[in-house]
């Protein structure tokens, strides 16, 4: 939404499993445009940031290719509508919301806390007023860390 200037509604999210697909660009008349690549998101990343990317990855083989997709479940994946929620603020709390994901998708991985407790902590430490909207690096740097240490508060 930020960097391409797209409104929430304009993004659609979907369940991939395989995780092959990494983004599908619709067009106009129908057509759609991927990056599809190993589940490794080195090339996704450097791709998006750099004109040739730095990192090369074993090739697709499309004979075994099974590709599913499935509307998410708000559910069981909560934080996405609180993600499109924040796509309508105009304050900082896109920058916390990122900021508290990645403390807390940290400590879930390192069994710290539970999912839900994920989810918990991502929601409390954005439910705080992120008021102003940055306009320096060292604006939003600030901002990243107040929120990440409201979050390993909440841990």
């Amino acid at each position: 939404s930020y960097l391409f200037g797209f409104k929430g509604e304009a993004i659609k999210v979907l369940i991939h499993p395989q995780s092959v697909v990494h983004s599908l660009i619709g067009t106009v008349d129908g057509a759609y445009y991927g990056q599809l690549s190993v589940p490794d998101m080195r090339l996704a990343i450097t791709a998006a940031l750099l004109d040739e990317p730095l990192h090369r990855i074993e090739p697709l083989d499309f004979s075994a290719l099974t590709l599913e997709f499935f509307t998410p479940r708000w559910d069981v994946f909560p934080l996405l509508g609180l993600a499109y929620e924040i796509l309508e603020r105009s304050d900082s709390s896109a920058i916390a919301f990122n900021a508290a994901d990645e403390v807390a998708v940290a400590a879930f991985l390192d069994t710290q806390i539970s999912y839900l407790k994920m989810v918990e902590v991502v929601q409390r430490t954005v439910d705080r007023p992120w008021d102003g909207v940055p306009s320096t690096y060292e604006e939003i740097l600030a901002v990243d860390q107040a929120a990440r240490k409201r979050a390993e508060e909440l841990i």
